[in-house]
């Protein structure tokens, strides 16, 4: 997969600005589609996720009614901070 360095900011951005402990990844896809129409699609933006979690940008929130959320994990805060 190529990484979207933009696509990654924007997520974490995402995150950060909404001032809660976590989204779930319809939020997320909900938020990305306003701010980037369709230049992304869904499966693009799972494939990043899945990423940013497993080099500790975020962390997974299990929702049991949701499926999953994500939350901003240290490394997140990190990179935001150093954007």
């Amino acid at each position: 997969m190529p990484r979207n360095e933009l696509l990654i900011f924007r997520i974490l951005r995402i995150l950060r600005t909404r001032q809660v402990q976590y989204l779930d990844e319809q939020q997320i896809m909900t938020a990305m589609r306003r701010e980037m129409g369709n230049e992304v699609n869904e499966s693009i933006i799972q494939e990043h996720l899945r990423y940013m979690q497993q080099h500790g940008l975020l962390k997974p929130v299990n929702l049991k009614r949701h499926g999953n959320g994500y939350a901003l994990d240290w490394a997140g805060y990190d990179y935001l901070d150093a954007s």
